[in-house]
């Protein structure tokens, strides 16, 4: 009798299991496939105690604090702000963030944690991430279960293993993968403290909206609804039990968040990339929304045939589903709670947007805190249909799933930051002696500099200057001296801001003589001698 228990247990979890297995081998491609772009370097940095977004005034280079520095300096120099510090502790990291970001710190403490021990290689890096965003799939695959039955297990896992948005920022140096599993994991203590009432449920509930609130802000627009769905459908909890989890999980983050305004209103390098220059777009929330579960995502990743087959599809889902709850009804019961916390977090972006003038609700990222209860929604309703149709959907969504991973993966580098091309092309193309001005943000040069160390193996190369015009600390009578001291100068700009002022290369075109140009994704490097031809 138990043999055969274990043996049912063993074929239930058999497909979750290579689904798994599945998910692990889809993100597994991209761990290494390009370079770390600027907001993954900055991770880096932060996790390994460096500050990079202060004002020029307040850096403190004991701390490990960005400088840029008057002169040409090693590329070792600027690398180091990507290096674990052994000094750096907790509490420096806590200081960094504090000082160059606005976001809760506890995905860098963990991050810091995690490459004392596996390192800070690009591949490193991500695999947190990727663990991370791992771990939530079993917790659907339960939620499913509970939810939609068995038949809802295979649907849930598969689109939570292969959709390209799970895939990519399940891929990401940042805190996307772990702000992933919280939301998985708060709503399934949510359902179980309804469901039983549970002292278990109710600890989980409360580690899960802590972490989750100390590691993305927009958790808070999958929490609130979800605490207050618990107060007014308690189920067999008590309101009290209800009521007393959100409390320590509030208390838990109030330190962090009683911070808020002295970190919002700091300045930084990168301060102000999410405001909105234009009008509130309307359809903005909408797509938000549509993004978590499109294969053509903001990649162009299908054409966009398939998009609207896509649409389609889900379309005729819905209305082969119909025993699914509508938004419009009473949301009290458990798959209420899917609705719930699908429909709010993209609400809480556009509320925010429209409160700070900002275009949050652009970036589907900021719409992550939905992706798990969206993926519920949708397997739940295939698992309605009958299995040989259900099976046909599956596949045709392996297949989607497949064509739009594939092409992501053929993309040259990541969101345009091509950091291992620009470290190849300095190796390559420039002597000891030769001058590299890094116009970018400051993680954009730690980022050059770590890249151009690896294909030198050690060999002495070119002297960087970091050229960060937002700090204002450079000026035309900068790039006269250095172009007298120096016969060749290479210029690289890579994650430049849109108020970047002049760069070097107008000068340099104007003064010396370009000799080859370089494009790169969102990159642009030019090659200038300063002295003429016929005189070398």
């Amino acid at each position: 009798m138990r043999q055969a228990r274990l043996a049912a247990r063993a074929r239930r979890a058999a497909p979750v299991l290579a689904l798994l297995v599945v998910a692990g081998a889809a993100r597994g491609l991209f761990l290494d496939r390009h370079a770390l772009w600027g907001d993954e370097l900055f991770s880096l940095a932060m996790a390994t105690g460096h500050s990079l977004e202060h004002p020029a005034s307040l850096a403190d280079p004991a701390k490990g604090d960005f400088v840029e520095a008057p002169g040409p300096r090693p590329l070792a120099e600027y690398a180091r702000y990507l290096e674990v510090d052994p000094a750096a502790g907790p509490a420096r990291v806590v200081d960094a963030v504090r000082r160059s970001d606005t976001s809760p710190p506890l995905y860098y403490l963990l991050l810091a944690a995690w490459v004392r021990v596996a390192g800070t290689s690009d591949a490193a890096v991500r695999a947190f991430t990727a663990l991370a965003a791992l771990a939530a799939l079993p917790l659907l695959a339960w939620l499913a279960r509970r939810l939609g039955g068995r038949a809802a297990v295979v649907p849930v896992c598969a689109l939570y293993a292969l959709l390209p948005l799970s895939v990519y920022y399940g891929t990401e140096g940042r805190m996307y993968g772990l702000l992933l599993l919280c939301c998985a994991a708060l709503i399934a203590c949510a359902l179980r403290l309804h469901e039983r009432g549970s002292r278990g449920a109710a600890a989980g509930l409360v580690v899960a909206g802590a972490a989750g609130l100390l590691t993305h802000y927009f958790f808070l627009f999958l929490w609130a609804p979800l605490a207050c769905w618990l107060l007014v459908w308690p189920g067999r909890a008590r309101r009290a039990t209800a009521l007393g989890c959100a409390a320590v999980t509030a208390l838990v983050a109030a330190p962090w968040y009683a911070l808020l305004p002295e970190l919002m209103g700091a300045w930084r390098v990168t301060g102000g990339w999410l405001d909105n220059d234009g009008p509130y777009q309307p359809h903005w929330p909408a797509l938000l929304l549509w993004r978590q579960v499109s294969l053509r995502g903001t990649w162009d990743l299908v054409p966009r045939r398939f998009e609207a087959l896509q649409l389609v599809a889900l379309v005729a889902l819905a209305l082969a589903a119909r025993r699914l709850p509508r938004p419009s009804r009473p949301i009290g019961g458990p798959r209420g709670l899917l609705w719930a916390a699908a429909l709010a977090p993209p609400l809480g972006v556009v509320v925010f947007d429209l409160l700070q003038g900002t275009q949050a609700a652009c970036f589907p990222r900021f719409g992550l805190a939905a992706l798990p209860a969206v993926v519920l929604l949708l397997g739940v309703a295939l698992g309605r249909l009958t299995p040989r149709r259900r099976a046909a959907a599956v596949l045709a969504l392996v297949a989607g799933c497949a064509m739009a991973t594939r092409t992501l993966h053929t993309h040259r580098s990541r969101n345009g930051s091509p950091y291992r091309e620009l470290g190849a092309i300095v190796a390559r193309r420039c002597e000891p002696d030769d001058l590299v001005i890094v116009q970018s943000i400051p993680s954009g040069v730690a980022g050059v500099a770590r890249a151009a160390q690896v294909p030198l193996a050690g060999a002495p190369g070119p002297r960087v200057v970091a050229w960060v015009g937002q700090l204002g600390g450079r000026s035309e009578e900068d790039l006269a001296r250095l172009a007298a001291t120096h016969r060749r100068v290479m210029v690289i700009e890579v994650h430049r801001l849109a108020d970047d002022p002049p760069a070097p290369r107008w000068w340099l075109e104007a003064h010396a003589v370009l000799e080859r140009r370089h494009e790169r994704d969102k990159a642009l490097v030019t090659e200038y001698r300063t002295t003429p031809v016929g005189r070398q």
